[in-house]
């Protein structure tokens, strides 16, 4: 029997390549691999980050920083009493570890342990790879000191991280334009207005828009991608995985829509998932329009309780098996014979820009 040599020699090469990563007598081929990579900029395509003042943080700042950290949500799965800010702000340091210490070892393993230690080395000089109640005194110490001149430090920390640029979603404040640009590229979170929340509503009053017909809501929904356009927008954001499956059907007619919106305060679960399916697709109608990508939360859903299969990636297949549609030029038709010798029908690319994070 011939060996087919292609992948043994794929398998050799991964199997040298995990060696002379595991081992600690690196290469120089290694090590000049891993200094250009080190120095190539990160474009960070899923930040939240805000500012200390937003979180009214002014004391204990590791725990601070650890309850508003996706780690909080680990803590809670271990076993720890609820975290939060009356109760950081009551308590020592000391007390502070008393309370939530034993879990955070617990949680030491998991991924965003892993992400918050590794971000203290970076941006500290962290030494150690677990958090203990000597080096938490320690970094809330640092912590405090660096936040006195919260801008210069952030200044600071964002070039060691080797940042490029963060795609901020602020969906805290998902209609808000006004970023800082020397580090930001904004981000337009669609979930409000396919779920249509009242936020929506609210800023179309203050901004004098109409909703009461569907017709006036997709007009002031075009008058928010135009205003995010005037503001350099990058792409939108859908992390309705949060709220509810993300099979978005694409069968549900305009009349039918328009319909239920007259209706959407009394809507069935079914309904209103039919409502919010219309509009989604309609967004992508007009991301095509704009030529803008779409980027959707799969995977991970931070936080405790979610519903892990609505974030399923392939429940999005729908949105791309018809974006390729066949299309034959008038003059390549007859009716004896749909195309004539020299007509080769094309293929009509629509373009969907979908990306997947997690």
């Amino acid at each position: 029997m011939k060996l087919n040599q292609a992948p043994v020699l794929l398998i050799v090469i991964i199997t040298s390549l995990l060696f002379v990563r595991c081992s600690d007598n690196h290469t120089p081929i290694y090590r000049l691999l891993m200094k250009h990579a080190d120095n190539v900029k990160i474009v960070n395509t899923h930040e939240h980050q805000r500012k200390p003042s937003d979180y009214d943080i002014d004391q204990n700042k590791f725990y601070e920083i650890m309850y508003h950290s996706y780690l909080s949500a680990d803590l809670i799965s271990s076993g720890s009493p609820d975290i939060n800010h009356q109760t950081i702000a009551e308590h020592s340091l000391a007390e502070l570890w008393d309370l939530y210490g034993q879990y955070l070892n617990y949680s030491c393993n998991t991924s965003y342990y892993k992400h918050l230690n590794m971000g203290f080395q970076i941006l500290y000089d962290f030494k150690e790879n677990r958090f203990t109640k000597s080096n938490i005194k320690t970094l809330s110490k640092q912590i405090d000191e660096n936040y006195k001149d919260y801008n210069t430090w952030f200044k600071k920390a964002y070039k060691s991280a080797g940042y490029e640029v963060m795609l901020i979603d602020q969906y805290w404040n998902p209609f808000n334009v006004d970023i800082d640009t020397n580090y930001f590229a904004l981000v337009f979170n669609i979930n409000k207005i396919v779920q249509f929340e009242k936020a929506v509503f609210d800023i179309a009053e203050k901004e004098q828009f109409k909703t009461d017909s569907f017709d006036q809501y997709l007009s002031f929904t075009d008058y928010l991608f135009n205003k995010f356009i005037e503001n350099d927008v990058v792409c939108l954001k859908n992390t309705l995985a949060y709220l509810r499956t993300i099979i978005f059907e694409n069968n549900i007619s305009f009349a039918r829509a328009k319909s239920l919106y007259t209706k959407r305060e009394l809507l069935s679960d079914l309904d209103r998932k039919s409502l919010e399916d219309f509009m989604f697709h309609w967004i992508i109608q007009k991301a095509i329009e704009y030529d803008l990508p779409i980027q959707m939360h799969t995977g991970y859903l931070a936080g405790n309780g979610n519903t892990l299969e609505n974030s399923n990636p392939i429940k999005l297949n729908n949105l791309f098996v018809p974006a390729l549609l066949t299309y034959v030029p008038e003059n390549c038709q007859s009716r004896r014979n749909r195309h004539p010798p020299g007509c080769t029908p094309a293929r009509k690319i629509q373009r969907r820009r979908l990306f997947v994070d997690a």
